[in-house]
């Protein structure tokens, strides 16, 4: 398995392009974009997140901007909105109707003084990478204690580490750094290093791998080897894919792209 999905990564196999239909105009500037399964978008204005239907029509709104600006959007389950505001080391964690679940997780109370990376794992609990001690950290949100700790990432990478962003998801997580991902399972259990360079962003949703590398998008699945380049005739800043589709926007727009199978 690791091989194939070396393979898919490196050698980047492209099948098909589909049409790009535009959806609706962004009115204000766009610092980030999600979707979830369900084909709603998060669209994040400086410390604003917006939740809206695929025509732009506001569904729920966000905002703490005493905890600063949040940087990192987690919806892959949209009964759980991950927001991540790294100048004051909080986390939050929204419902569907972008309401608080519980009070903000203030990091640094429990220890954490460098997380440049979350991600939700199942129920009440989160990943985060401490990078002070180069771990990968499982928290129990609801009561605020460590459940899990890896091995130091240097250590099972026998290299340097340099975070970029982290995916999770019911299969495991996913570690994104400069050379490539690191996987391990829903517990938190090596499963290995897939070497792949230059890659800035990544989604994944069940088996596929969606990725951008030089403003080139990419999905790959696991299990066919095969990979299919998305090709865009808008110059995108921010992009984000539910799995059936794949959004872009160029920060004054977004339209979106249908995958195939």
């Amino acid at each position: 398995m690791r091989r194939l999905l070396e393979a898919i990564l490196i050698l980047l196999l492209p099948l098909s392009v589909t049409a790009q239909e535009k959806l609706f105009d962004v009115r204000e500037t766009l610092f980030d974009l999600e979707a979830d399964h369900l084909g709603n978008l998060y669209l994040l204005h400086a410390d604003q997140l917006i939740k809206t239907d695929q025509e732009g029509n506001e569904i729920a709104r966000f905002s703490r901007p005493d905890l600063g600006m949040p940087e990192i959007i987690n919806v892959y389950d949209p009964m759980r909105v991950l927001l991540h505001y790294p100048e004051f080391n909080q986390v939050v964690v929204l419902d569907n109707r972008l309401n608080l679940r519980f009070p903000p997780v203030d990091l640094f109370s429990l220890g954490f003084v460098d997380v440049p990376c979350v991600a939700l794992a199942d129920e009440n609990f989160l990943w985060l990478y401490d990078q002070v001690k180069d771990q990968l950290v499982k928290l129990d949100m609801r009561r605020m204690q460590i459940v899990f700790r890896t091995p130091p990432l240097t250590q099972l990478l026998e290299r340097e580490t340099e975070p970029m962003l982290m995916r999770s998801n019911v299969r495991g997580v996913f570690f994104l750094m400069k050379e490539g991902l690191a996987r391990f399972d829903a517990m938190g259990n090596w499963m290995g290093f897939i070497p792949a360079s230059d890659i800035d962003d990544l989604h994944i949703v069940d088996d596929a791998w969606t990725f951008s590398r030089k403003g080139q998008i990419t999905r790959a699945n696991g299990y066919t080897a095969q990979g299919m380049s998305v090709n865009s005739t808008m110059e995108f800043i921010h992009w984000t894919t539910d799995g059936q589709r794949v959004y872009l926007s160029d920060g004054k727009s977004i339209a979106v792209t249908p995958l195939l199978r």
